[in-house]
């Protein structure tokens, strides 16, 4: 009995120290560091007691707990939130070396420049956000982004149209692009994605008509196309959607 309670207890201490004695991975650090460097790091806003970037104190950003940085057990970093922490500058490609990450919430800084393109070969991103920045150019091709549950792209000068593989996303609940410079139509088959409860293109260049596809996404509860350039008509089922509580598609150029 004493000898499997010392085997217990060794265990339980071994089990507890191989968690609290892992180190973020190098790769992931500098990452980190590439972000913190384009972005203006030492520019960026703290409020009194969050732990900073980079302190000599502080050089780990799991065992340490940087402020914005969230890690799983094993130090793999799996969110980043920096939203409203003043980040200038253009967002880094080396973000996609962070591997496990799920969140990246970037938005209300003044980021500028384009997305990188390897931000949408990360296949664990399940919510993104860059909103309310100011980054221009296109939206990269999406259908590496398999488990996207959440993304946010509104108020900044993208000027691309929607990327054709949008629709393959089939994880997605929200999509929110509004205010920005987007054109083209929407996707023929956008009601292939059956999860979809918000999707907003306000305030864009958006073009042709609405799909009739539009009246498959049953869980949709607000859709906001309004400010746009879409014509024809409303596809004439779109009131059996009994589960939508806003909708707008004023100021287009829509009939019936």
């Amino acid at each position: 009995m004493k000898i499997k309670l010392l085997i217990f207890i060794c265990c339980s201490f071994l089990f507890f120290n191989l968690n609290i004695s892992c180190f973020t991975d190098s790769n992931e650090i500098q990452a980190l560091s590439d972000l913190y460097n384009l972005t203006n790091g030492n520019g960026w806003t703290w409020k009194p007691f969050e732990i900073k970037w980079f302190e000599i104190s502080n050089p780990d950003p799991c065992i340490d707990k940087w402020t914005g940085v969230d890690c799983s057990i094993d130090c793999n970093i799996v969110s980043l939130k920096l939203a409203s922490r003043n980040l200038t500058g253009k967002i880094s490609a080396k973000i996609s070396d962070i591997e496990s990450l799920a969140t990246l919430d970037l938005s209300a800084n003044s980021l500028t420049g384009t997305i990188p393109v390897s931000l949408f070969s990360m296949s664990k991103l399940s919510d993104l956000s860059l909103s309310t920045n100011k980054l221009s150019g296109s939206i990269p091709e999406m259908y590496k982004l398999k488990d996207l549950v959440k993304i946010n792209l509104a108020r900044n000068r993208l000027n691309s149209t929607l990327p054709a593989d949008l629709t393959s996303l089939t994880k997605l609940t929200f999509i929110r692009l509004a205010s920005n410079q987007l054109s083209g139509s929407l996707p023929f088959n956008i009601g292939d994605l059956k999860n979809l409860t918000f999707f907003a293109t306000r305030s864009n260049k958006m073009t042709n008509t609405i799909p009739s596809s539009i009246v498959n996404l049953k869980l949709m509860d607000t859709l906001g196309l309004h400010h746009n350039f879409y014509n024809g008509t409303v596809p004439e089922d779109i009131g059996k959607l009994t589960n939508m509580l806003n909708f707008a598609f004023s100021n287009n150029q829509l009939s019936g």
